[in-house]
């Protein structure tokens, strides 16, 4: 309005001056109690209404994906600052592009000795720092940054978790909590305690997400180390007896991945889990390494915390397209990898974890459940079941000469597991293969066996041809079943038992059936597939 006065000022004019104080004072006081109410609820809405809607469910568990957006689920994108443990860290790594920042945390000591009961950050043998866990926590609150505290001693979980409690209204970002609790390849020094450290998370601070890793050590030759099977099982039987409901990560060394990965694999398909992969100072870059672990695992779901430049510059060329750095044998695996969706798990349905499935590989935890093929096969000498069964001691109890795997042919019943009626045989863990009939009724009985001195790995090749008249099963003792040079075939059979079959068995399309003889053993089997041949070589 030209030459006017704008309406609204003289509204303001017309209300009395002590009626504007109070409407100021008014609007200071609500907006200070908005402050005050999203700080310690944590945002805006209530608690029970932002539950109702999985968007605005932002805490400590937060997915780094979720929280920085930008990198488009490419967990590869993900930027870390590793060993933030000191006040010049800590200021360099603010000022930086990193998302997650990772420091190490442990209990003061004083005079070398004495110990504290105050956390603060040092990377052992390191005893002390001129930054505590408090003074880094009130700075790093004031940042878009996500953390991961890497512990190093139990004591100092416990004291830590409880500052956290009292933070957690200003911990709206993803909060990992990181500690080795197995131990792994060359370890000699212990683990933290994993009933301590969950039964701690659990109680103080449980939306978070768990980091959890296995102590590793040093070795001039790392050609041969890996996570064995055994590793990983140990690590799904903790996640699975605490009935962890958090986002899982697993901290693995890269240096350690080329006979890992489908251990790892498997680990991560059967938990839910995620990888985080941490390359060791001293540690040769290798870069098909990476390649295969970027090879093997959707973008998603491997993290890479590498602090090494040469390693992050091939990631970022190649994160796409790795098969161009891939090992040839990691393709050589590849062929032989299983299809999960070709088998049905039959048995007792409260048995829900005693099936473990992944293309890497299955593993049978109880003879009360068994797989059943989807696809039905005629007898034929161009065919034949190939793959590889590994028994790994889960229990105190000793094997017996019955302990092993049992596969059946021309299976006629198979609805439970105490009632298979079929061809059976049997690879047995002290060495034993067997071939006979199972409960075939008044049919002609047959039956042979063949021994062998097993390796101390407990590993066998197996290749089995279902043929009109005859059974042929040939068996290899492999003293290697981890590495991933074991994938080459072996050229010699150590076992060969080939038995004839009496007339009248049944001769149509039937499934195969597998199953463990008993709960001794963890039975891990992979590169189970069927092979056909159209001139009678395989």
């Amino acid at each position: 309005m030209a030459g006017g006065t704008h309406p609204a000022t003289k509204l303001y004019n017309v209300v009395p001056r002590p009626m504007r104080r109070l409407m100021v004072i008014q609007f200071a006081i609500g907006g200070i109690l908005i402050l005050i109410w999203v700080h310690y609820n944590g945002g805006l809405l209530p608690q029970f209404v932002r539950n109702q809607i999985p968007m605005l469910k932002v805490g400590p568990d937060i997915s780094p994906l979720a929280y920085f957006s930008q990198v488009k689920d490419d967990a590869s994108k993900i930027t870390w600052e590793r060993g933030v443990n000191s006040k010049a860290a800590l200021d360099k790594a603010l000022h930086s592009k990193a998302m997650m920042l990772e420091c190490d945390v442990i209990l003061q000591h004083v005079n070398g000795d004495t110990q504290k009961l105050l956390p603060v950050l040092a990377d052992p043998p390191k005893i002390d720092s001129d930054i505590t866990l408090d003074q880094w926590l009130d700075r790093v609150v004031r940042y878009n940054t996500g953390i991961k505290l890497d512990f190093h001693s139990i004591d100092a979980v416990e004291i830590s978790l409880q500052k956290l409690k009292f933070r957690k209204a200003d911990l709206i970002r993803p909060v990992w909590l990181s500690a080795d609790v197995l131990s792994g390849p060359h370890a000699t020094v212990p683990p933290i305690d994993p009933t301590r450290f969950l039964r701690t998370v659990h109680q103080q601070f449980p939306e978070c997400t768990l980091a959890l890793g296995w102590k590793t050590g040093h070795h001039t030759d790392l050609s041969l180390s890996g996570y064995s099977w055994r590793m990983v099982m140990d690590m799904y039987q903790l996640v699975s007896n605490w009935e962890l409901k958090q986002p899982l990560t697993f901290n693995v060394r890269l240096s350690l991945m080329r006979n890992s990965v489908p251990q790892l694999k498997w680990l991560c398909d059967v938990t839910g889990g995620s990888l985080t992969v941490w390359h060791g100072t001293g540690d040769v870059p290798v870069v098909a390494d990476l390649m295969y672990i970027a090879y093997k695992f959707r973008p998603n779901k491997v993290y890479f915390d590498l602090d090494h430049e040469y390693l992050q510059h091939q990631l970022e060329l190649y994160r796409h397209r790795s098969q161009e750095k891939l090992d040839p044998l990691v393709l050589q695996r590849d062929s032989v990898v299983i299809r999960p969706e070709a088998w049905v798990k039959m048995g007792f349905w409260r048995e829900e974890r005693s099936i473990l499935p992944s293309t890497e590989a299955v593993v049978l935890l109880t003879p009360n459940v068994h797989m059943v093929s989807k696809f039905k096969y005629q007898p034929t000498d161009r065919l034949r079941l190939v793959g590889r069964v590994q028994f790994l001691k889960h229990t105190d109890v000793e094997a017996d000469k019955e302990t092993g795997l049992h596969i059946f042919f021309r299976t006629i019943k198979y609805d439970t597991p105490d009632d298979i009626r079929g061809i059976r045989c049997f690879i047995g863990e002290m060495g034993t293969v067997k071939v006979e009939g199972w409960n075939v009724g008044g049919r002609e009985e047959f039956k042979d066996r063949v021994g062998m001195t097993p390796s101390n790995v407990r590993c066998y090749r197996f290749a089995i041809i279902n043929a009109l008249g005859y059974i042929n099963i040939a068996v290899n003792v492999l003293h290697d079943c981890n590495t991933l040079d074991s994938v080459q075939p072996d050229d010699f059979n150590p076992a060969d038992l080939t038995v004839r079959l009496p007339g009248g068995l049944p001769r149509g399309e039937l499934p195969i059936v597998i199953k463990a003889a008993d709960r001794k053993r963890a039975i891990v089997i992979d590169e189970l597939t069927v092979q056909y041949s159209n001139n009678g070589k395989f």
